[in-house]
């Protein structure tokens, strides 16, 4: 049986230098989505709470529009949406991830996750096939 060319398709564990990794296809959409996790101070306001930053990099090959400086302004909103979706609101709430979880001792030492996106090619659903990718 043929996988559908519509379905994702979803490769994990690739970069090995990496906490964790996937490639997700997703039609002719696909990103590679990397994890590092390291020991880090939490923020003054979240004394009992872990980080998360999320770097999304668009190239210029996935789609010229992404060249200059249009790719960099996509890419911080995408960051933005997927560290929303990952923290939830203000109040945490919806979160993907419980950050009080990334907590080792409040005031000093939390988890900080370092989620790196590149999309390799483009044919739309980004934050979608990203978010994707990350939860796996």
């Amino acid at each position: 049986m043929e996988p559908s060319k519509h379905a994702p398709v979803n490769e994990d564990a690739l970069i090995t230098s990496a906490s964790g990794s996937a490639r997700l296809r997703l039609g002719a959409t696909d990103v590679l989505a990397t994890v590092k996790v390291e020991l880090g101070s939490p923020s003054q306001s979240k004394p009992n709470q872990g980080r998360i930053e999320v770097a999304v990099e668009l190239s210029a090959t996935a789609d010229p529009e992404f060249e200059g400086w249009r790719g960099e302004e996509y890419g911080s909103e995408l960051s933005k949406a997927l560290e929303r979706y990952l923290q939830g609101g203000a109040s945490g709430a919806g979160a993907a991830i419980d950050l009080t979880t990334l907590c080792i001792v409040e005031g000093r030492t939390c988890w900080v996750l370092y989620v790196d996106i590149l999309v390799l090619n483009t044919d739309g659903n980004l934050l979608d096939a990203s978010a994707i990718a990350i939860k796996d």
